[in-house]
Formats: C-alpha cells, structure tokens, sequence
C-alpha cells in the first residue's frame, strides 16, 4: 500500500470507530422503544451501519462490508417499521457490532474472520431477506442443460459457390 492508500484506510477506521461508539446505547434505546421507536435516532444507526458498510466495500474489505450489510438489512427493516427491535436482536447486532469493531482493529486479517455465525443470526432476525440481498454470490444452481442437435448441412452444388455458412464444418474453420 501507498502512503495515500495507508491514509485512506486509517480514516476510514478512525471513522468507522467513531460511528461504533455510541452503537451500543443507541441499540438498547431503540430496543426500550419497542413499536414506538424514535426514527431520528434509528436513522443514525443505519447510516453510522451503511457508512461503514460503503467505505469497507470501496476498500475491499468483504467480510466487514457483508457484516455490515447484515446489521443494515436489520435495521432498515426497524426503520420501516417491520420489524419491532427486542432483546434477541439488539444482542445480535451487539454482538456484530463488537466483531465489526474487532475487525476494524484488525483490517489485514479481517477477511479470514469467520462471520458464518453472526451473518446466520441477522438472517434470523430478517426472515432470511439478508441472505436473497448478499453481495456475496451464490453458488450456481445446476439444471440440465439441452444439448443444441446438429443438422446435417447440405453437400454443395458442383459448379455453385458455397458460402461460409453452407460449408462443412472442416472447411469452415480452414
């Protein structure tokens, strides 16, 4: 890395921990809220989240963007008032706040943290909607795929031209 990259992703950090400060009080407020939840003070979170989410993404640090993907598709669905914040899903997006926070520490080997358990528990939360927006690709369905017939191309008239498309294969690729 430059000199310049090095400066990119240490205020990136920097910032990224400045928006995890006060994540764990702002959770439990809107958490005590319950139906009644102060949109002002969820938007926070979700931006402090997606601004996170957004930087890590641009500096290619995956597991810290799918993370906070998570933890977004969560509180979008609180912020859309789908989903009513209860003591499982505070403790679930505290608990991926605290490993987004010990990634960011650690951004050289965030990437081989793995997140399988925390990205499960968001999916719980969200109903499995977190897993059909995952920026990570799935795997490939297989289907049987029908394999194209070859007809028999027609033997040329003696004396006529033959274009490419009448010509055998052989002689096509000549």
């Amino acid at each position: 890395m430059t000199d310049y990259d090095d400066n990119i992703l240490q205020a990136f950090i920097e910032e990224s921990q400045e928006h995890l400060d006060g994540i764990e009080n702002d959770l439990l407020r809107i958490e005590a809220a319950g139906a009644e939840i102060d949109d002002d003070l969820v938007n926070e979170v979700f931006r402090a989240v997606h601004s996170i989410k957004g930087g890590s993404s641009f500096l290619g640090l995956e597991n810290i963007t799918e993370l906070a993907h998570g933890m977004e598709s969560v509180l979008n669905m609180v912020r859309n008032r789908q989903l009513v914040l209860d003591g499982t899903g505070t403790s679930v997006l505290l608990a991926s706040a605290d490993v987004l926070a010990g990634m960011l520490a650690d951004t050289g080997s965030s990437d081989e943290r793995d997140i399988a358990a925390e990205l499960e528990a968001l999916q719980a939360i969200d109903g499995g909607s977190l897993a059909a927006q995952s920026p990570t690709p799935s795997p490939v369905a297989t289907k049987p795929v029908a394999t194209p017939t070859i007809e028999p191309t027609p033997e040329p008239t003696a004396g006529l031209p033959v274009s490419v498309d009448e010509a055998a294969p052989d002689e096509a690729n000549d």
